[in-house]
């Protein structure tokens, strides 16, 4: 913002707009071509993930011990350690940090220093700081913001398997206090930020925005809060269609850190233009909360908030799963089972060894059917069963594999049906004229095809 020589707000016209893009093109221009190229393939989400192996995960805790004692001034993370040292010094929350910081102990270390120094400022001091923040601990405007699904996290993940929030001005009204937007972001976004796969993975945000000037200032409360967060951000989306779009962006890019900026990719058009935009980057819109009517669906956030709720009744105790992973095999009918990314690429697994499988015999199917689980589990998939409207839960190793039987013998119930089809329609079907073999026509007991007698192959001479 100083360097564009700009408060930190929208630009009001060209000439401000053009400031605020100069000067970051000037920081665009002090990155090195493998660094440019690397933000590329971290945004589209090509970027390798580390293999957290026993030992590995040790070491860097370790490190994590010692950054955090070289930090003198802490007071709200020695208030959390005083509440409740199990739930600080967990092997579960610590690595919420090095996974967000790509295991850089240093940086993951003042990360969470800064996320208890938050945490205390949006919700007080006391036993709230040793423990997680729960949808009662909101105020009411905080609760209501969380209701009405401004934030939402998508029932599906993008195709680098990360996790989409997806954030919409156009439900936002009437905000009275940021302190409120605030609490109620922490909250979606701790909520989430529970499941590993998002912690590995990192996730992405997808902005819809009229572009006004409130807008500027619920961006900038969300930022602000972004550095006590224990996730990583690969890329942020901002999609508009006004012509003050230009405008907006620019007084975004001056509110975020250099990180942010970087990643920052905006999408102006039409539904169809954004949409499409969007699914270049690996973002399947089809759970996607904007409407092409412009309204703003919150069917799938009340099911998320309702097991939300529940789990947080059971003390976080539940095995029950909110959200699949990407390579999860969901049991059930359901269009969303049914075309989950995992289940899709079971049935697949299930194809390509479909002749092996039913040339084998009982003791080889069964070996057959555990490699496919095998598979599915090493891609940190698992099988999941629903449980009503509250969730999903893992089922053990045996029901896995009847899963996988089952597939096997309804693909070959379906190829025996359509074989039976085919031979029916083909038995049916009657002969035309120039369709008899070629051998009959040879032997002269069959006509020649019409484009055979002009070609004089099959002529008298």
């Amino acid at each position: 913002a100083e360097k564009a020589g700009l408060g930190v707000r929208i630009p009001e016209n060209e000439n401000e707009a053009a400031q605020a893009e100069a000067a970051f093109m000037v920081e665009m221009e002090k990155l090195s071509i493998r660094d440019r190229e690397q933000l590329v393939l971290e945004t589209v989400g090509f970027n390798p993930m580390q293999e957290e192996s026993p030992s590995y995960v040790v070491s860097k805790l370790a490190d994590l011990d010692v950054e955090l004692s070289k930090i003198y001034r802490k007071p709200a993370y020695a208030e959390a350690i005083r509440g409740d040292k199990r739930y600080v010094a967990s092997e579960r929350f610590r690595m919420q940090f090095l996974r967000a910081e790509s295991y850089n102990a240093k940086n993951a270390a003042h990360l969470m220093v800064d996320h208890f120094r938050m945490k205390k400022e949006l919700f007080g001091r006391g036993e709230i700081l040793s423990r997680e923040v729960v949808f009662d601990d909101l105020n009411e405007d905080a609760r209501n913001f969380v209701r009405n699904g401004y934030l939402q996290v998508s029932r599906s993940k993008d195709n680098a398997g990360r996790t989409i929030f997806y954030w919409g001005s156009c439900v936002l009204n009437n905000v009275k206090s940021m302190k409120s937007v605030q609490q109620a972001n922490w909250y979606t976004i701790n909520a989430a930020v529970r499941d590993v796969e998002m912690q590995i993975n990192g996730f992405v945000f997808v902005v819809f925005t009229g572009g006004k000037p409130d807008d500027l200032s619920i961006v900038k409360a969300t930022c602000n809060m972004r550095v006590g967060f224990p996730g990583c951000v690969n890329a942020l989306h901002i999609c508009n269609t006004s012509p003050t779009m230009r405008f907006f962006l620019a007084g975004v890019r001056l509110l975020l850190d250099r990180g942010m900026r970087e990643r920052l990719r905006e999408h102006a058009g039409d539904f169809d233009e954004v949409d499409f935009a969007l699914q270049t980057f690996g973002i399947d819109t089809k759970d996607s909360p904007l409407r092409r009517d412009g309204s703003w669906s919150t069917e799938w956030h009340r099911q998320w908030l309702h097991m939300q709720y529940g789990y947080e009744v059971q003390n976080f105790q539940s095995e029950i799963i909110i959200t699949p992973r990407r390579f999860d095999v969901l049991f059930g009918k359901t269009k969303h089972a049914k075309e989950h990314p995992g289940t899709m690429r079971c049935q697949l697994l299930v194809e390509m060894y479909c002749e092996e499988y039913d040339n084998a015999d009982r003791d080889s199917k069964t070996v057959v059917a555990d490699d496919i689980v095998r598979v599915i589990h090493a891609r940190n998939g698992r099988f999941l069963k629903a449980i009503g409207d509250e969730g999903w839960e893992e089922v053990d190793n045996i029901t896995a594999r009847h899963k996988v039987t089952h597939y096997f013998r309804g693909m070959r119930e379906r190829r025996l049906k359509r074989e039976a089809r085919n031979g029916k329609e083909k038995a049916a079907a009657p002969r035309k004229r120039g369709t008899e073999p070629l051998e009959k026509v040879r032997n002269g007991k069959a006509s020649p095809p019409s484009f055979l007698e002009e070609t004089g192959e099959f002529g008298s001479g």
